[in-house]
Parts: C-alpha cells; sequence; structure tokens
C-alpha cells in the first residue's frame, strides 16, 4: 500500500527523472570510448578532445536535471535523493578532475577510477527508481 508522499509524488517527472539518469550513463560508457579514443588506439581522425569535453558537460547537466527532476516530484525517498545528489556530485567531480588533468596529467587515473565509480552507482539507482515507479 502507498503512503500518502508517495501517492501525492509526481511519477511522471520520477519516470524522467530515470530516464534522464539513464541517457548520462550511456554518456559514461560513451566518456570512457572517447577518452581511450584519445590517445590514439581508435577513432584517430575523430576531433575526440572537444567531443569527450562536450558529453562530459552534457552529462553533468543531465544529472543535475534529473535531481531537480526528482525533487519536484516530491517521491519520498531519502537514499534514492541522496544517491541522485551524490551522483550529481561526482560529475562535477569529474569536470574538476578534467580540468586539472592538463597540468597533472597523472589525475588521468584517478579521472578512469571516478568514472567507474560513477557508472556503478548510476547503475545501482536503476532499480530504486524501477521499484519506486511499481508502486
Amino acid at each position: 500500500m502507498m503512503s500518502e508522499n508517495e501517492s501525492q509524488a509526481n511519477l511522471d517527472l520520477l519516470k524522467w527523472s530515470m530516464i534522464l539518469t539513464g541517457v548520462s550513463l550511456v554518456l559514461i560508457i560513451w566518456q570512457g570510448m572517447s577518452g581511450i579514443g584519445q590517445t590514439g588506439y581508435t577513432f584517430q581522425n575523430w576531433i575526440l578532445g572537444s567531443i569527450h569535453a562536450h558529453s562530459g558537460e552534457s552529462g553533468i547537466l543531465l544529472s543535475l536535471i534529473a535531481l531537480a527532476l526528482f525533487l519536484a516530484s516530491k517521491y519520498d525517498d531519502k537514499k534514492l535523493k541522496g544517491m541522485l545528489m551524490g551522483y550529481a556530485t561526482l560529475w562535477l567531480v569529474q569536470i574538476g578532475l578534467a580540468q586539472a588533468i592538463s597540468g597533472t596529467p597523472w589525475l588521468g587515473m584517478i579521472h578512469v577510477l571516478v568514472a567507474f565509480l560513477m557508472f556503478g552507482h548510476g547503475l545501482m539507482m536503476m532499480p530504486k527508481f524501477k521499484r519506486a515507479l511499481a508502486n
């Protein structure tokens, strides 16, 4: 049975929050491909540095919009809310690391590890979204 808070939640906004989170997960996969491609192993004639940067900016935007939609949905799930806040924060950390890499190349190793963490974190949110939408 749904609680009063859950019955007043806007499930359409919650659904869009889930969809945008899913799209941002696809962007993380693209980030990995374009990041590796910059090293010359693949896609040699593409402008991967610029594409990599712009898709990262798109990812942080999607994560912030997903968080805003979740908050606007008024769905009462503190764990999912915290996870979405953490996810958006990880995107912000990634952008910061990307800006710092040019002066400190070894930060690239941390940048990659944070990307793996972000992807796992985002994947863990998806079943929580699905459970919320099933109620």
